[in-house]
């Protein structure tokens, strides 16, 4: 989907949310002064008032280090990092975060798959288990949930892919063997005479 992407907005909204796992609304009232690029991490506004600080991946802060080098930006410290799609439509002190869900569907409609904010929620929780083995805990934490529960429900894709890849090395014994002629139904395969 990121590379499906068209223009600065679009490509901020969805690194922004692939890269760090936040929930739409966190990722909607982003600002650039909660974001520390020499540091390399992000403040956010989590669900229930929490606030969080957060390590950006090292992708991530090369892709907001060259948008605020960009002059197609406005990068002040109270911008938002995922600009507005229509810069007019905001009139009240904090967007919506319907901009955000719009977006994510927009490109994946452009790209030919269906996606919303939260599958990407999803998507980052299931990558960084894959590139960090038991990290469960860690997980927890960047997700900002309370109970470990809570994350373990974000890997029933992860986990259903593993249970799967069990069946590569089921076997019927000497059953069928490369050569074997085939039965005259064309589906069975029968050990050569």
């Amino acid at each position: 989907m990121l590379a499906g992407t068209e223009g600065w907005q679009e490509f901020l909204c969805l690194s922004v949310l692939a890269y760090t796992g936040v929930r739409r609304d966190s990722a909607a009232r982003l600002r650039w002064h909660d974001v520390d690029l020499v540091e390399g991490v992000m403040s956010f506004r989590e669900k229930g008032g929490k606030h969080s600080t957060k390590p950006m991946p090292w992708e991530l802060l090369e892709i907001l280090r060259a948008a605020v080098e960009s002059d197609e930006l406005a990068c002040g410290p109270d911008d938002y990092v995922i600009p507005n799609r229509r810069a007019a439509t905001v009139r009240r002190a904090e967007r919506s975060d319907k901009a955000i869900w719009e977006t994510v569907v927009k490109v994946a409609e452009r790209v030919g798959v269906r996606a919303t904010t939260h599958a990407l929620r999803r998507a980052f929780a299931v990558a960084f288990l894959e590139t960090h083995p038991g990290a469960l805990e860690s997980l927890r934490v960047l997700m900002n949930h309370s109970r470990v529960d809570t994350t373990q429900v974000y890997l029933r894709a992860l986990d259903r892919s593993k249970a799967m890849e069990a069946v590569r090395d089921l076997s019927w014994g000497a059953g069928f063997q490369s050569g074997a002629v085939k039965a005259h139904t064309g589906f069975e395969p029968v050990p050569p005479p």
